[in-house]
């Protein structure tokens, strides 16, 4: 009899146990790739509610609790992302180490979070020299996003799009690449597309004084 009355206690513990796992992910010299780490910690902490995965460590947050990553301020895992469930197989390259009951009281944290509702708008024209936007820069900065961060972090937009459109609501950041040189002429293009538009500037300016910033004259 005591063994039928034990057996399923067992069992009950094991999974309750299996449902505190998580990672700790070092940023230290021992991990085997940063770039995946940084990209996992910023799709990972887009949410703010957890849900009921039963993988997700239940002690560092209850079943629909808020949700983050923890980051050591000290200690041996100083920096280190405390993930708190299995990591995705797309992240199997990640190098991480399983605990089983994480102390987080120990020592002082910092969370981590980043929201995809703050976009990058990276200016692209529709003008072209030579074939190509005369935004010669604006590829590069979509490939930092496409292969350092996350794609959907940013849009492209040009004249047309903002003329019509004005910049999305959400969007915290405008960049604007470097203009492509005519000869030794740094403003050639850019006069051009002022000309060709010549309400953008006043749009480009509303956008940063709306975002309580000022925008320098040439």
């Amino acid at each position: 009899m005591t063994r039928y009355i034990f057996t399923p206690i067992l069992a009950i513990c094991l999974v309750f146990q299996g449902f505190s796992q998580g990672k700790i992910i070092p940023v230290s010299a021992s991990q085997s790739d940063f770039l995946k780490t940084y990209k996992l910690a910023l799709a990972a902490s887009v949410s703010d509610f957890r849900t009921t995965q039963t993988e997700m460590d239940t002690k560092l947050f209850a079943t629909y609790s808020e949700f983050t990553l923890y980051r050591p301020m000290s200690g041996a895992n100083k920096g280190a992302f405390i993930f708190p469930q299995q990591l995705p197989t797309e992240y199997n390259t990640v190098t991480a180490a399983n605990y089983t009951e994480y102390n987080w009281a120990s020592m002082p944290h910092v969370a981590f979070q980043y929201k995809k509702n703050a976009k990058v708008a990276i200016f692209r024209s529709a003008m072209q020299h030579n074939g190509a936007s005369i935004n010669w820069e604006a590829s590069y900065f979509k490939s930092m996003f496409d292969s350092y961060l996350l794609p959907d972090m940013y849009y492209l937009t040009n004249e047309d799009s903002v003329l019509a459109n004005g910049f999305k609501s959400d969007t915290k950041l405008l960049i604007i690449p470097s203009f492509t040189m005519v000869g030794t002429d740094n403003y050639a293009l850019i006069d051009g597309l002022l000309q060709k538009s010549p309400s953008l500037q006043q749009k480009i300016k509303e956008f940063f004084a709306s975002r309580c910033c000022k925008l320098r004259q040439r």
